[in-house]
């Protein structure tokens, strides 16, 4: 019987047409009875189940067996020699062709408990190629039984052997394995997590290598469903060049959609870390990503991973953002945001990419700008007003892109306008090709517009892309009658919008960024936009809300600064709301809590000053002062009780500032700032300007002059005598510290150096004209102050320092009226002084004044 069963075994081996004989003479049947009649020789059971094996492939002869009782002999034959490969490997694989050709065999070989003769065959021969493969497709074939075959698959060591044998070196073990794996992940989560954890990241890696196409595609499918789980490490895909077959393959199955799917999520998943994240750009992985974006830009899955990689490439480094908006990146996203406006995901990462790409690329808010990316960030914020990371990272974004360009900010204040030009900006029908301006890249500027130039694609990529096109928009003819009827909003009101969002309340970096971004829109001219919603109160309700973050108090102090120090109507009331808002106080807190933080100093001491001048930054003086003569001037406004009621209510607005400002100690904060910041000259001008405007108050010169205030301030001046603009604000300061005509002030003036200081200002900085006026309005004040002050500015030859500057100056009437009262504070000192002046040629040089601006008006003269 073992002869004959050998005999048969080498005559049927790749011959046909004795297969055929076999099946016509009873060959099954003389097989099956050899098999009953010596059950216990492996050598007759492993001859006879190879002989079936051949059998198998014929329809006839699957019939006949099965017929026959084979699947129950060959069964107990697997079970009864275990350790015979022979027997393991013929066995396994009738069965396997078997159960996959009939759906009655497979429900028979399951049964009778198929796939424990399956797993005992994979246990004991692990290095056998024959076993490992037929094995495994009976594995894969039987968990296409049902429910309960499923189950059983998922509660045993199925997906472990499995995956071992997709480890096996021969093509035709992997094959199988992988082919068994794809059933059985497709089929079950347990199976996807036990494969994971089993270490099938790393053998899949392996299976790339081969050519066949097959192995590839099966491959990709199993290793995007053990990417939706969290076992396993797919860094052990990386790690075994995993990527180096996988990207390559991506770009050979550009024309299916299935295949782009899959590995779009791969790589997502891929990319969630930073070290898989570089090995996914350095294999080529943008381009790819970035041409299935191209392809098909209505698959929802390719958009959200070719957003997210994006988003993740352009927020690790300046690199990677540069090389994701030189590849195309802004466009393909922008167009993204677009066509998948409620897909959550791609509105996020979108948002991400924008903001990242806005931060690190000079040039790249002109592109966001040009391929629709501010209106796209708009209607996702108004689409989803819910998602409260949609409206942070989306307010952002608009904060990064707006801070750099104007147009784009245009953009944001003009949506939803009656004529909104977003629609002309999102058209596909004719892409306008985007240049930058001449000097702004060193590198081909057509790479801004990889993806203008439309690619048709090939025929088979059509019915994919029709089908697309279909779902696209049954989708959003559904989503269109689910969703409420919303009224258009303007941009700047879909940013208060977001602030109110209950997300809002805890996230201070969307209050940072909105109130940055407005504070631009108002510096532009718009400031009628945010004060109509609410900016005042909204920018010291973040303030307060946020007072643990530096960077809200800068962006909310300078939102109020430039809304309350633009020319509006009625300054008065700006300044007004802001402090009974608590704007002073806050100052004061902000300075108290962070005293090195030089963003908030700097921010700090610019609000306070507009405060301090009722919101004209044009001025030298205070509200009272300011406004007074605008009103007065008035034509029509009578005189009387009324104009002096409303003069008195804003003398009494204006000293409200500084005293509240003063009394809560804003003069010792400012103090210890310019210590901590000695060395930072933009630092000391905003504080010297903040304590000019203080000085301004009676009360408040007081309590600087007890603080030992000006001892320092003219330490700082002196420090900085190359600055113009600090040398001017301190003799400033001095001349307000003498108003008050206190010997004491007039003495520390002299004691500190404020003198000399105004004298070598006259003769370093005479060729700039604005220093030498404030120079010279400093100087007539300060003479006028003390006969000790008029000799020491006569002992440093003030004279000639005058005489000189008005010959550098001779063009500027406003210097020679500003000199000529210099002169004239002088001249009633002594007789020696009015000697001086005219052997210094005074007269001349006033006279030379007269004849060069005949036309000038009375103070001159």
């Amino acid at each position: 019987q073992q002869s004959a069963c050998g005999a048969l075994a080498t005559l049927s081996y790749e011959n046909q047409v004795n297969t055929k004989a076999v099946l016509q003479h009873g060959g099954t049947e003389l097989l099956l009875r050899a098999m009953h009649g010596h059950s216990s020789s492996p050598s007759v059971q492993g001859l006879a189940c190879y002989v079936l094996r051949i059998l198998a492939f014929l329809e006839e002869g699957r019939h006949h067996m099965v017929q026959l009782g084979a699947i129950e002999t060959i069964l107990m034959a697997l079970r009864n020699h275990i350790g015979d490969v022979d027997v393991q490997g013929s066995g396994c694989g009738v069965l396997g062709r078997l159960t996959a050709c009939s759906s009655e065999d497979l429900a028979k070989v399951a049964s009778g408990d198929g796939l424990g003769v399956a797993l005992g065959a994979l246990s004991a021969h692990p290095r056998d190629a024959q076993v490992q493969a037929c094995a495994s497709a009976l594995v894969g074939n039987l968990v296409l039984a049902g429910p309960q075959s499923v189950q059983e698959i998922a509660q045993s060591r199925a997906a472990d052997l499995v995956v071992q044998a997709s480890k096996h070196e021969s093509l035709e073990a992997q094959s199988c394995a992988v082919n068994a794996l794809n059933n059985m992940c497709l089929r079950s989560e347990h199976c996807i997590a036990q494969a994971a954890v089993s270490g099938a990241y790393a053998s899949l890696a392996a299976t790339f290598q081969p050519t066949d196409e097959n192995i590839q595609l099966l491959t990709i499918t199993v290793l995007y469903l053990l990417t939706t789980t969290d076992q396993g490490d797919v860094g052990d895909f990386v790690q075994l060049q995993g990527l180096s077959h996988l990207i390559p393959t991506m770009m050979r199955f550009m024309s299916s959609l299935k295949v782009q799917e899959q590995i779009s999520s791969i790589l997502q998943r891929i990319g969630h870390r930073a070290e898989m994240l570089e090995e996914i750009l350095r294999q080529g992985g943008l381009d790819g990503i970035f041409t299935a974006m191209h392809r098909y830009p209505l698959s929802a899955r390719i958009q959200v991973s070719g957003c997210y990689l994006a988003s993740r490439w352009a927020r690790a480094s300046q690199d990677g953002a540069q090389r994701v908006a030189e590849g195309g990146g802004v466009e393909l996203v922008a167009l993204a945001m677009q066509n998948h406006l409620a897909e959550v995901d791609v509105q996020v990462f979108g948002c991400m990419m924008l903001k990242a790409v806005a931060d690190q690329v000079a040039e790249s808010p002109q592109v966001i700008a040009h391929f629709g990316g501010v209106e796209a960030v708009l209607r996702s914020l108004q689409r989803h007003a819910e998602e409260g990371q949609l409206q942070e990272v989306g307010v952002r974004a608009l904060c990064s892109v707006g801070q750099q360009d104007w147009i784009c900010r245009k953009k944001v204040v003009d949506y939803g306008l009656p004529n909104d030009p977003s629609e002309a900006m999102s058209s596909k029908d004719a892409p306008v090709s985007f240049i930058p301006d001449d000097g702004l890249r060193g590198k081909k500027v057509e790479l801004w517009t990889l993806w203008g130039k439309c690619v048709e694609p090939p025929e088979e990529d059509c019915s994919a892309n029709d089908k697309l096109q279909h779902d696209s928009k049954r989708n959003s003819e559904l989503l269109a009658s689910d969703a409420p009827d919303q009224p258009p909003l303007r941009g700047v009101q879909l940013l208060f919008r977001a602030l109110l969002h209950p997300h809002g309340k805890v996230a201070s970096a969307l209050h940072s960024a909105t109130c940055a971004l407005l504070a631009h829109i108002a510096a532009d001219g718009n400031e009628a936009d945010v004060l109509e919603e609410g900016g005042v109160v909204v920018a010291t309700q973040s303030a307060r809300l946020h007072a643990s973050d530096p960077q809200v108090q800068v962006d909310t102090f300078d939102l109020l600064h430039n809304l309350v120090c633009q020319p509006v109507p009625g300054p008065s009331a700006l300044v007004q709301m802001a402090t009974s808002y608590g704007a002073v106080e806050l100052i004061i807190e902000a300075l108290r809590n962070y005293p090195e933080h030089r963003g908030v100093l700097y921010s700090s001491a610019k609000l306070l000053r507009s405060l301090l001048l009722g919101g004209d930054l044009s001025g030298e003086s205070t509200l009272s002062r300011n406004v007074e003569d605008a009103i007065t001037n008035l034509e029509g406004f009578a005189e009387g009780l009324r104009v002096e009621t409303l003069l008195q209510e804003l003398r009494r607005h204006s000293a409200d500032v500084p005293t509240r400002s003063t009394a809560q100690g804003v003069v010792e904060l400012l103090m210890k700032s310019l210590a901590i910041f000695s060395a930072d000259t933009e630092i000391q001008e905003v504080i010297l300007v903040a304590y000019r405007e203080l000085a301004a108050n009676r009360r408040s010169r007081h309590r600087m002059t007890m603080q030992g205030t000006w001892k320092e301030i003219m330490a700082e001046v002196k420090a900085h005598r190359d600055h113009p603009t600090l040398q001017v604000f301190g003799c400033d300061l001095m001349e307000l510290q003498t108003r008050d005509c206190e010997h004491d002030n007039i003495e520390d003036a002299i004691v500190f150096g404020g003198v000399e200081s105004l004298l070598k200002v006259f003769e370093h900085h005479a060729q700039n004209l604005s220093v030498q006026k404030r120079s010279c309005v400093a100087a007539a004040k300060l003479a006028s102050r003390s006969a000790d002050i008029k000799a020491m500015f006569i002992e440093g030859h003030l004279i000639q320092l005058i005489i000189e500057i008005m010959a550098l100056h001779r063009g500027s009437e406003a210097l020679q009226r500003l000199a000529c009262l210099v002169l004239l504070s002088l001249v009633d000192h002594s007789l020696e002084c009015r000697a001086e002046m005219v052997a210094s040629n005074c007269l001349e040089a006033a006279c030379t004044a007269l004849k060069e601006h005949p036309k000038a008006v009375s103070d001159l003269q």
